[in-house]
């Protein structure tokens, strides 16, 4: 025996003093209660590890405080002590779970054989939970080091797209910092609309790789300072699906693979890869495509000059619900309008 709390029920004073003598000389810490009510209040302030009690006492019975304590659902092991046999309350108090019957007058050896093997199957169970605690405790820290390890994987896969995403805007001294304008400026009407901190995260994302698949683009395509034909525009209009193919292994960039595969359609429909409509483009690829297309309007290109912040925002409000989703527009003008870092470009005349 360990130590462990027997709480002992019984209105014959009598009797709780013998099981005490008993059961202290083995070890066990034992508390006395001369009724079911008592017990029942030891029992709420500290729960014991066992409970033996007496069938028959005045005003209520040890079955009640068995029934009481399995409906509590308290799992405390209970031995029944009884001077004669009821069958009706016998046949209860097996089925409520008593661990074992003991006839009075009681043999100290039968006691302790009873008490011991309840208490084992206490300890045994302990043993159990407990094992079960530490194998799920190490199955949860296994899966921490697991996903932390698939999270520093896919930073250190992103930062390689980022460089590679760099190295497109690089190619051409028009285009440079494109992608991370696309990014600051999606961020910004990300934040106007109210959007997650968690979006936002995912939406710098896409903003910077939206243009990673022009990678697969040759460079007489790219680069060409006039007109595109039809031949060569079809291959650049293929940078969508190509950049998607790229991010596939990044199953948990789901979102920015949308983004970046959706970020040419149109909100009338006509755009490419899908032609999606309205509300089927994602709300990312409807960002981005906005400010896409701001930030290559603000920009030199070889077959134009720069249009002014004003004239773009113009240009992007002739084009709502068209080209454009109307929210979209009206977030990314009053979110420049009233920045601190966006509005004196607004300020400039025309």
């Amino acid at each position: 025996m360990s130590g462990e709390t027997v709480l002992v029920v019984d209105d014959e004073p009598f009797m709780r003093e013998i099981l005490q003598e008993v059961l202290s000389a083995i070890s066990l810490h034992v508390e006395q209660a001369q009724s079911v009510g008592v017990a029942r209040q030891m029992i709420q302030r500290s729960m014991p590890d066992l409970i033996i009690s007496d069938i028959k006492m005045p005003n209520e019975s040890g079955v009640e405080l068995l029934r009481w304590i399995r409906q509590k659902e308290l799992k405390i092991p209970f031995i029944i002590m009884t001077g004669y046999i009821d069958a009706e309350l016998t046949a209860e108090a097996l089925n409520l779970g008593a661990s074992s019957f003991l006839g009075k007058p009681i043999r100290g050896s039968a006691l302790c054989e009873s008490v011991e093997s309840a208490l084992s199957t206490v300890r045994m169970a302990q043993r159990e939970e407990e094992y079960k605690r530490s194998l799920r405790s190490q199955l949860d820290s296994l899966r921490q080091e697991y996903i932390d390890e698939i999270i520093q994987h896919q930073k250190l896969f992103a930062a390689t797209l980022m460089s590679f995403a760099n190295a497109i805007d690089a190619r051409d001294r028009y285009t440079h910092m494109h992608s991370a304008n696309v990014a600051e400026y999606s961020v910004v009407v990300g934040r106007q609309l109210g959007a997650s901190r968690d979006f936002l995260e995912m939406l710098d994302m896409a903003g910077h790789l939206h243009d990673i698949g022009k990678i697969g683009i040759p460079e007489h395509i790219l680069l060409k300072p006039g007109r595109l034909t039809e031949d060569e525009y079809d291959v650049l209009k293929g940078h969508p699906e190509m950049g998607a193919k790229i991010l596939a292994p990044l199953p948990a960039m789901e979102d920015v693979i949308t983004a970046v595969r959706y970020h040419h359609e149109r909100f009338d429909g006509t755009g490419y890869p899908k032609g999606l409509r309205g509300g089927e483009i994602p709300l990312a690829a409807r960002i981005i495509s906005v400010c896409d297309a701001f930030d290559a309007m603000t920009t030199d290109r070889p077959y134009r000059k720069a249009l002014s912040p004003v004239s773009a925002l113009k240009i992007l409000n002739n084009e709502r619900g068209g080209q454009f989703d109307s929210g979209i527009v009206d977030a990314i003008v009053k979110a420049f309008q009233t920045s601190e870092k966006y509005a004196p470009m607004f300020s400039v005349a025309e």
